[in-house]
């Protein structure tokens, strides 16, 4: 019997040996830790909705790096569980910055909360987005560039719930400057005033603001809304997005 007990013992401490002994190499490991890496990345939740004008391209923000992810290969966006629009094309996925995935489109984007990348090893990477939607943009004619008007810089001031934005803008005698953001955030942001702040020998400085609905991101839970703004040049009756 204690010879019996004996055999068991060393059994157990040499298949605990051999255990220990295991070897991976480099390439296992660098996809052990690729793995981990899309694991921690899938599990954040992105609490923001983000309000564009449709457009052949648009950003994602992430808070977290996505460089790392293998030949993108494909995205896809959906609502929830629906599928709204796939993009397949290499040549239109770009990563900028180590954070921010560029999508070039057929400039109509339907609304999306979520995503998932395929990459080279035809892994699904499931990540969430918070919400985009998108607006349509006005019909616009071509003004000729002499007369057109460029954005110098801007700046944003944000206390509480007021939000102020400036925008510079080169001066063109005889045009109107209208300044939109996407009726989609109609309701979220209220009592928006445009006015022209400051002329120059060159350029005219326009201030806008508006109140952001407290109730509204509260209620959702939201930490974060990010929207478009365009300026409008009304020029011999003919209308562009700046």
């Amino acid at each position: 019997m204690k010879r019996s007990r004996c055999i068991i013992i060393f059994t157990l401490l040499f298949l605990a040996i051999l255990a220990g002994c295991k070897t991976t190499t480099p390439e296992q490991e660098e996809q052990t830790i690729y793995k981990e890496n899309i694991a921690q990345i899938e599990q954040f939740v992105m609490k923001e909705e983000s309000y564009l004008f449709n457009d052949e391209d648009f950003t994602i923000y992430f808070p977290y790096e996505i460089s790392f992810i293998n030949n993108i290969q494909k995205v896809q966006l959906y609502l929830d569980n629906e599928l709204v629009q796939s993009i397949n094309n290499q040549n239109e996925i770009n990563t900028l910055d180590t954070n921010k995935l560029i999508l070039k489109t057929n400039g109509k984007n339907k609304s999306f909360n979520n995503i998932i990348i395929f990459d080279g090893d035809n892994n699904k990477i499931k990540l969430k987005t918070g919400k985009f939607v998108f607006d349509g943009k006005d019909n616009t004619e071509q003004i000729p560039e002499q007369n057109q008007i460029y954005l110098i810089g801007s700046s944003f001031k944000q206390n509480g719930t007021n939000v102020t934005m400036k925008y510079e803008l080169t001066r063109v005698d005889g045009t109107e400057v209208l300044v939109k953001v996407p009726d989609s955030l109609i309701g979220i942001v209220s009592k928006p005033k445009t006015r022209l702040l400051e002329k120059k020998e060159k350029s005219n400085i326009y201030e806008i603001t508006f109140e952001l609905n407290k109730t509204y991101y509260e209620q959702r839970n939201i930490f974060n809304i990010s929207f478009e703004v365009i300026s409008e040049q009304v020029f011999n009756d003919k209308l562009v997005n700046r």
